[in-house]
């Protein structure tokens, strides 16, 4: 009898947790890995209510770390034992994108938790590509938090610079996650805005600003913001169509910079340099058997990044 687990597993219109048969190494490139923490994100939630086209079965879950369980053939150099997060872009490897060593933005992604089975289990299969190694003055939480910050490394394709000055609009945990990444990047002119209030040096003043929670009035203050010609960049993996207004941008001829993820790679780099205050954005964690209080709490709000805890730390 084949190795139970536990899993939240998306069948249909239910979300729950269930026993499923563990993963197994089947082909070479392929590995195990035992899942120790899991971010919870609004997409996974999103999944779960059946807003988001998934997989008609499979286990939730794309924000996380553990430690390889087994490995097939050609495990480039990562061995049972070793300590990793995890990009949840399930690469093609054949479209343009793969092909030109980009795979993190494959054009055809089987991305983890929406195609293919997810992080919310005791155990998840992956090829070896998705994994990076973890230091080991990381914890597995900080390592979970890896896709957020490879998200929020995105904004730096847009072209802005660290003398620009720059606008995030939003004061969420996203928005002040983002802004730490470019301090860290040697951006000084940033400042989160709440966009009821408006940004502090008043209209045409913002050489770029960035959105973290679309809305016609978000599009409309940070078009007011922005310089003539400036640059908006839009981050969001929202899945539902946001008005714009497009007679303001006409008037301003802004670029818009629409962008998907930074080099996980450099995302760990960041982490592990300490370059990032991340206690404040951390929340709880949960039992994986207490998935659904969890998600009920990440539904009441965004301030802080809250996890399933499924292994010892």
């Amino acid at each position: 009898m084949a190795r139970q687990m536990l899993a939240v597993v998306k069948d249909g219109g239910t979300t729950e947790l269930r026993q499923v048969p563990a993963p197994e190494v089947r082909q070479p490139g392929e590995l195990v890995v035992r899942v120790m923490k899991a971010g919870i994100c609004r997409t996974d939630l999103l999944a779960a209510e059946g807003q988001l086209d998934t997989a008609p079965t499979l286990v939730l879950g794309h924000e996380f770390s553990g430690v390889i369980e087994a490995v097939g053939k050609n495990p480039h150099r990562l061995r049972a034992g070793d300590r990793v997060t995890v990009n949840p872009v399930g690469a093609c490897g054949n479209c343009e994108q793969c092909q030109a060593g980009d795979r993190t933005n494959c054009m055809e992604p089987r991305f983890l938790g929406l195609r293919v089975d997810g992080g919310f289990a005791e155990y998840v299969r992956l090829t070896a590509d998705a994994v990076i190694k973890l230091p080991n003055r990381l914890s597995f939480t900080e390592g979970a938090y890896a896709e957020p910050v490879a998200a929020g490394l995105a904004v730096l394709k847009a072209g802005i610079r660290p003398e620009d000055t720059g606008l995030i609009c939003g004061t969420n945990r996203i928005a002040r996650l983002i802004q730490r990444i470019l301090f860290a990047r040697g951006f000084r002119a940033v400042e989160c805005v709440d966009p009821a209030a408006g940004p502090r040096l008043g209209p045409g003043r913002y050489d770029f600003a960035i959105e973290t929670d679309p809305s016609p009035r978000d599009f409309a203050m940070m078009l007011g913001a922005i310089r003539r010609r400036g640059t908006i960049i839009l981050r969001s993996r929202l899945h539902r169509h946001i008005e714009f207004p497009l007679s303001a941008a006409l008037h301003k001829e802004p670029v818009l910079q629409v962008v998907n993820y930074g080099p996980f790679g450099d995302a760990v780099d960041l982490l592990a340099s300490r370059a990032l205050e991340l206690g404040d954005l951390f929340g709880r964690e949960y039992p994986l058997e207490d998935f659904a209080a969890a998600f009920a709490d990440a539904r009441n709000g965004e301030a802080k990044k809250l996890f399933l805890a499924v292994g010892p730390d």
